[in-house]
């Protein structure tokens, strides 16, 4: 939190030599202050993804009944609004009736809102995502999300949710920790996660939890 106020005062600088000084700039100028607010952003994008590694850490949430397939139909729609610009399908997958586990619910939703960030960033325009939700196992859930980008290597898949590890190895529009918190999410609901490679391309998030008990 000591981090966001020195952060927060550069880009309100920024902001306002923008909004008033921009035309008293030549061109350099004004190219200095667009990558300044960008590398602004991106610091802003890191804090708030440590800070949600420490939300996990602390272990301070409460645990209840979860509907999984709520969740998951909140978060297609939300991708479905950010990819619908480049063409990208995102469809789900998932039984009428509700999916429970016990869990907290809005890490829940950061973490299958992250495979599905995840996949945004690495799938072509035009291309579609898959989420499904469907049982595995006696007593396990399985959350996947589908994508058409690049895939992984076996060295990358064995590194990719470590913290600042990037997918492809590629700096794009990441700072390399939304599937370190999608681990820890995991880890914290007693689950598990993974990534498989098809042999058609593309790359299939996945992550398990154990089912809630029958009242």
């Amino acid at each position: 939190h000591d981090l966001q106020e020195p952060l927060r005062k550069i880009r309100a600088f920024g902001d306002r030599l923008q909004t008033h000084n921009k035309d008293q700039l030549d061109e350099t100028g004004r190219e200095c202050i667009d990558r300044m607010q960008g590398a602004a952003a991106r610091m802003q994008g890191l804090i708030d993804s440590l800070l949600s590694l420490s939300r996990v850490a602390t272990g301070a949430h409460q645990f209840v009944a979860v509907d999984l397939g709520a969740i998951a139909r909140e978060v297609v729609a939300e991708g479905r609004a950010i990819g619908e610009t480049r063409g990208l399908e995102v469809v789900l997958a998932a039984p009428p009736e509700p999916v429970v586990v016990r869990g907290i619910p809005e890490l829940l939703h950061e973490a299958l809102a992250n495979l599905v960030d995840n996949a945004l960033k690495f799938s072509p325009d035009g291309g579609r995502i898959a989420v499904g939700l469907a049982p595995c196992g006696k007593n396990q859930v399985r959350l996947s999300v589908a994508n058409q980008g690049p895939g992984l290597s076996p060295e990358r898949k064995a590194s990719v949710f470590r913290p600042f590890e990037r997918q492809g190895g590629s700096a794009k529009e990441s700072v390399g920790l939304g599937l370190a918190i999608v681990a820890d999410i995991c880890r914290a609901h007693s689950g598990c996660f993974g990534v498989d490679t098809p042999a058609g391309g593309g790359s299939v998030f996945w992550i398990e939890l154990p089912r809630a008990p029958a009242p």
